[in-house]
């Protein structure tokens, strides 16, 4: 906001009242250049609006906040899911953002383009049965293995 040309947005960002309450990420990776806010979703699909704006998507709201936090970083935003079926709205989201740019500029009209255009170009979604056979096999991990295929249809094995 601070860096917007619209002067009541820069007027905002000097109020130091939040804009919106604390984002809850589901997990972070972080390094000296880059940034990954990720949303897990096991069961659900995203939520469509968020208390405090319900016109803003889960998805533009953990982008927004993954590049304020990334500063210098590359911001990455990926998504951990059950199944990439299309019918279901964080695919029609993604695929809408990948394809259309001007549509995140739309809802991100403070954050530079160029930024917004490397980040939608690197989102990612992952499905969990991949992400299990990252796991290493050992007894240690075998309950977490166990949980995770139950709740998303693969072999722990």
């Amino acid at each position: 906001m601070a860096s917007s040309n619209n002067a009541e947005w820069r007027k905002r960002a000097d109020n130091p009242k939040p804009v919106e309450g604390p984002t809850e990420v589901d997990a972070v990776f972080e390094g000296t250049d880059y940034l990954v806010f990720v949303e897990a979703k096991l069961s659900s699909d995203v939520s469509e609006g968020t208390t405090y704006d319900p016109s803003r998507n889960q998805i533009v709201r953990n982008i927004d906040c993954v590049i304020q936090e990334a500063g210098d970083r590359q911001p990455l935003f990926w998504m951990f899911v059950k199944n990439r079926q299309p019918e279901l709205r964080f695919s029609q989201i993604i695929d809408g953002y990948r394809s259309d740019l001007s549509s995140l500029e739309k809802l991100l009209p403070h954050r530079d383009p160029g930024i917004l255009a490397q980040v939608s170009k690197r989102m990612a979604v992952v499905e969990w049965r991949e992400l299990v056979r990252l796991l290493p096999d050992t007894p240690e991990l075998a309950n977490v293995r166990k949980e995770i295929c139950g709740r998303v249809g693969c072999s722990p094995d």
